[in-house]
């Protein structure tokens, strides 16, 4: 795929989304949240293990987590990076999800991870 086709597909999923110049997370989430039609959380990872950050969309919300024990900075970075898996649609592949999420959040029931990895 070519750099304008890639382009032409960042802006169809960025469609009505103003992204707030200084950049906000909140902001952003806010217009996201308002597209999507549901609520959005920002939630910093229980644990220092695993990515970065996940994008997890349960039932009734859609939540980011990121890393807590960075920058501001990097976590910018990673919610924009999560919200663009978001908004694109993307879908796990390669990785054995319910796992790394049973190991980010142990208190959750393997069922309830199995339910809730729609992507």
């Amino acid at each position: 795929m070519g750099r304008r086709a890639i382009r032409a597909r960042c802006e169809q999923a960025l469609d009505g989304i103003e992204v707030p110049r200084p950049f906000d997370a909140d902001r952003l989430c806010a217009a996201v949240s308002d597209r999507r039609g549901r609520p959005l959380r920002l939630l910093p990872k229980p644990v220092e293990a695993g990515p970065c950050g996940i994008w997890i969309a349960f039932e009734g919300v859609d939540v980011v987590y990121y890393e807590a024990g960075t920058s501001t900075l990097h976590q910018n970075h990673i919610i924009a990076h999560e919200l663009g898996h978001l908004l694109c649609e993307h879908e796990a592949s390669g990785l054995d999800a319910p796992d790394l999420v049973a190991t980010l959040f142990p208190s959750l029931s393997p069922a309830l991870v199995a339910s809730m990895m729609g992507r």
